[in-house]
């Protein structure tokens, strides 16, 4: 179930709702009143209604793709824009990686034994 929030910086409102197990916020210019805030609740109970029914179109509702939203990855993206090439991949690094990568940059600042069990625990 979606929410209107307002931003505590602006004092703009905003939509808050979930689409594809992710939630989303889409910000607007409107500021916090009470008629701004019923007709903002008019567009996030229809936004509600397609998306339980399936036909909600993202692109079409926001005037711009999916990605661009920051919260999709490009690969949900691209799955749900049919144009699209379906080569992009997430850059998210498996946690191996990644945890290597950070062992490498501290390890200088350890000593021997601590770096011994970092690696160790990184190992299992």
């Amino acid at each position: 179930m979606g929410s209107l929030r307002v931003r505590q910086e602006s004092g703009q409102l905003f939509l808050d709702f979930k689409y594809l197990h992710r939630r989303f916020r889409e910000q607007t210019t409107l500021p916090d009143t009470p008629a701004n805030r019923k007709r903002l609740q008019k567009v996030l109970d229809k936004i509600e209604v397609e998306i339980s029914l399936g036909t909600f179109d993202y692109q079409m509702t926001f005037n711009k793709p999916l990605a661009a939203s920051g919260n999709a990855c490009e690969s949900e993206a691209a799955a749900l824009d049919t144009s699209a090439p379906q080569q992009q991949t997430c850059a998210t690094p498996l946690f191996k990686d990644f945890a290597m990568t950070w062992y490498a940059e501290c390890e200088v600042s350890w000593r021997r034994t601590y770096r011994v069990t970092q690696l160790g625990a990184i190992n299992q």
